[in-house]
This record gives C-alpha cells, sequence and structure tokens, in this order.
C-alpha cells in the first residue's frame, strides 16, 4: 500500500543528544551528506508510527553507541516546511513514503511509517549537498525530549478515546 505524504503532514526524526544535539540545537553532523545524494535521510510518518516502533528503534540506537546517545529527542515538522525549501531555485528535496521491509538477518524492523528525504539532484559535488544540508537543518530545530513526545501522545488519545466515548 502507498501512502500519500501532504504538507501538511507531520514528520519526526530520532535525534539524540549529545551526538546530534548540543546546547539544544541540532548540528550538521545530524544530516549525513551521503543520506542526502545516495540512501535517503530518514524520517517517519507522525500519522503512521507506533509509540513502541518509536521506543524500541530509540532504544536500539541508542544501545548502538550509548556515550553519545544519551537523551533521545524528535525533531517533529510539517512535510511542507521541509518540501518547500529552495536550492538555486528549484525544490531542494523529495519527500517520499519509504516502508522499511524486516529483515531478520540484517536485524531490521519492519517500519511501515518510514520516509525518505533525498535531494532533488543526486548528481552535485560534496559542497551542493553540504548547502542542503544547512538548508534542512532549521526545519530540523523543533525539538521535544523524547520522553515528553510519547507523554503528549499518550494524553491525546486518551482525549481523544474520551470524546469517542461521549
Amino acid at each position: 500500500m502507498e501512502y500519500k505524504l501532504d504538507h501538511q503532514h507531520h514528520l519526526l526524526r530520532l535525534n539524540f543528544a549529545p551526538q546530534h544535539i548540543i546546547d539544544g540545537k541540532v548540528i550538521p553532523a545530524a544530516i549525513s551528506t551521503e543520506d542526502l545524494q545516495h540512501r535517503g535521510y530518514s524520517l517517519d510518518s507522525e500519522n503512521l508510527l507506533s509509540i513502541e516502533t518509536l521506543t524500541e528503534r530509540a532504544e536500539s540506537q541508542s544501545a548502538k553507541n550509548p556515550e553519545e546517545r544519551k537523551s533521545p529527542h524528535i525533531s517533529r515538522f510539517l512535510c511542507g516546511e521541509a518540501a518547500s525549501i529552495k536550492h538555486d531555485d528549484i525544490q531542494a528535496f523529495n519527500i517520499f513514503h519509504s516502508p522499511v521491509c524486516e529483515d531478520n538477518e540484517k536485524n531490521i524492523k519492519a517500519n511501515f511509517a518510514h520516509v525518505s528525504l533525498l535531494c532533488t539532484d543526486t548528481t552535485q559535488g560534496r559542497s551542493y549537498y553540504k548547502k542542503a544540508k544547512n538548508l534542512l537543518l532549521p526545519v530540523l530545530q523543533n525539538l521535544i525530549a523524547l520522553e515528553d513526545y510519547i507523554q503528549q501522545k499518550k494524553q491525546l488519545t486518551k482525549a481523544h478515546e474520551t470524546t469517542q466515548d461521549q
């Protein structure tokens, strides 16, 4: 099943302090130029992502580098914020739903909520992707601690359920 993203769709990026966040700000090193050019910068669709999947990913990624990944945070932003960024007067990024299939050999869990962000031009030199990284960075600054994000989602779910029951 293909999922259509629109500009009002919220996207999430898992970041860790101090590896990706210093003094409350996402740093340029949090965005790989290789991701922008080839692999795709990994995001998640908030509408499709379960809290359990998010929590499991935060725990497994933190375990890979516990000294650098002490404090998980979420960057939350509208798809349209990133989609509207221009680089040399053209749309800078393609953003698309890219579900991940489970791969037990590589220890990869399925993630239907996965979204990729790639530069629209993947044939440029390194300086092009460094500029693209700097253009994307402000969008990622809306940070919330993972624990706080989970609490907010649980409260919204509970409020929604209460409204549905009435």
